[in-house]
Parts: C-alpha cells; sequence; structure tokens
C-alpha cells in the first residue's frame, strides 16, 4: 500500500530528526501519500541547510562486512584498545569509533584499506545471533566491520518481506530482500569473499549506526537476499520492521514549511452585539 509506505517514510524521517536535531525544533507530517512538510522553528540558513540533509540524505541503513575474527594481521584486542584510547582523550565517540587505515599497520593496510569502524549492537538485535562482540565499561556491545567503497544503503532495497525460509525443513521463517538494479554490481562486490572466509564472514545490517542483525554469508549476493536463523513469524516480523521503516519508497517530496503556515489559528471572538436605540 502506497500510504504505508509513506507513513513508514514517515517515521524513518522522525527518527532522523530526533536524532540529529534538538528536541522541539523540527516537526514532520506527511499531508499526503507523497509529500512530507517540515515545520522549524528556527530559520536560520544553517540549520535550514541541515534539515533538508538529514530528510533527503541517501540512508540510514547501511550493509557492512564484519572483521570479527580479524583475520590474518591485526588482533582484535589491538582493534579495541584503539577505540578505548581515543575515548579515554576525550574525542567524540561517532569519530572514535572508526579506526583509519593511517592507523593501520601496513599488512593490515593491504588487508583492510579503507579502514575498521566499530558499530554499537541495535538494542532489537536477535538475541539468539552468535556474534563476537565487545563491551565497554559503559556496558554497550560493540561490533567491528571493515570500511568499503561498495557500501548500500536503504535507497538500494526495493522490498522486505518475511515468510517461510526455503532452507530449512521446519517451520521457520526467513526475511528476503531485493536489491534495486542500478545497486546489484555493488552488492556483489561488497559480498565477493573468498570461498576460505565465508564461514567466518558476516553482512551487517546497520540500522541508525546501529548493527540490527549480521547473518553468515554463504555465498556473494546480488540481486537478492535470505536471512534466516530460525525465527519464529513473529521474531522475523520484529527484526524486518525495522529494514522495512528504512526502505523509503516512495521518497516523499520535500516541501518547507513556515511556522506561520502551521501556527494555530486564534478562535475568534464572538461580537457582542449591542442595540443602540435612539431614544
Amino acid at each position: 500500500m502506497r500510504a504505508d509506505r509513506g507513513k513508514a517514510a514517515l517515521e524513518v524521517i522522525r527518527a532522523r530528526l530526533k536524532r540529529m536535531m534538538p528536541t522541539g525544533e523540527v516537526t514532520a507530517t506527511l499531508q499526503d501519500e507523497k509529500t512530507l512538510v517540515v515545520l522549524s522553528r528556527n530559520r536560520k540558513k544553517k540549520v535550514v541547510e541541515r534539515i533538508k540533509w538529514i530528510v533527503t540524505k541517501p540512508g540510514m541503513l547501511e550493509f557492512r562486512i564484519s572483521v570479527e575474527r580479524m583475520g590474518p594481521g591485526i588482533a582484535l584486542g589491538r582493534a579495541l584498545a584503539l577505540f578505548q584510547r581515543a575515548i579515554k582523550k576525550g574525542i567524540p565517540l561517532d569519530q572514535a569509533r572508526t579506526i583509519p587505515a593511517t592507523a593501520l599497520t601496513a599488512r593490515e593496510r593491504k588487508r583492510y584499506p579503507h579502514g575498521l569502524r566499530w558499530f554499537r549492537l541495535h538494542a532489537k538485535a536477535h538475541k539468539a545471533m552468535k556474534l563476537r562482540t565487545e563491551s565497554l565499561e559503559d556496558g554497550t556491545r560493540w561490533f567491528l566491520v571493515q570500511l568499503g567503497s561498495h557500501n548500500l544503503t536503504e535507497g538500494d532495497l526495493h522490498k522486505v518481506s518475511v515468510s517461510l525460509s526455503t532452507s530449512d525443513f521446519s517451520e521457520t521463517y526467513a526475511i528476503h530482500f531485493r536489491v534495486r538494479e542500478n545497486a546489484q554490481e555493488r552488492m556483489a562486490a561488497l559480498t565477493a569473499i573468498d570461498e576460505s572466509e565465508l564461514s567466518s564472514t558476516h553482512m551487517a545490517m546497520v540500522i541508525d549506526g546501529q548493527v540490527l542483525t549480521a547473518p553468515k554469508l554463504h555465498s556473494a549476493l546480488r540481486s537478492s537476499g535470505e536471512i534466516t536463523g530460525g525465527f519464529t513469524e513473529e521474531e522475523a516480523n520484529a527484526l524486518a520492521a525495522p529494514l522495512r521503516s528504512a526502505v523509503l519508497d516512495p521518497v516523499p517530496v520535500f516541501v518547507w514549511a513556515s511556522a506561520q503556515q502551521f501556527a494555530p489559528k486564534a478562535p475568534k471572538k464572538k461580537r457582542r452585539e449591542v442595540d443602540a436605540k435612539q431614544k
């Protein structure tokens, strides 16, 4: 349903604005199934440009390839130490979680030329997911992925659905997703992993900067994929919900609204009728 997709897209936009803008500064509503209206109290040029960037940015869903077992040439403990050291130096978390290629050894740079990044485990991550995560002092769990030039976002997914698993004879459910035609080459390049490493490689699906799920890769993907894990129908739908909401299809038309346009109208006062009778 087009209206349902519009509502799902609106929830994504609201989540972005809530995360990236001060509380109460900006709101978003769906005027019709294709028109998103944004209302801001602050009309400064920089604020307007930031809001437009948030609303129209490519996506909040990312696909990343794991390095949880790290492979030869780098120790997980050292990658974690670099992360913790940056936090202690007072470097902002969003910057500290990225390990640039320049911080790696020559051998590590050859394997991970774009660097590494720690992503926090999402609160809705499926509990049965067996991932190698590391915890910080505040109790948050983090998962390490490699950065690359073949990243995909929410704009590259065409459809997300839930049905009985085709790779399991038991009554379990799977999440299916389709990749848009213009993104299939990038998906193939992203998941082109050496067969000897497939058993220990995961493809992390990152929602709003946090890992929602990271299924093991069994083969390279191109036009579609299936996420399995012995899910019940309820579990599969709960896991698919954030993926569905991340797919902005159709992408709402951006309309800027002034505060005056949406200011509540003051109730009209009834005029008292006065009989002015001449005596």
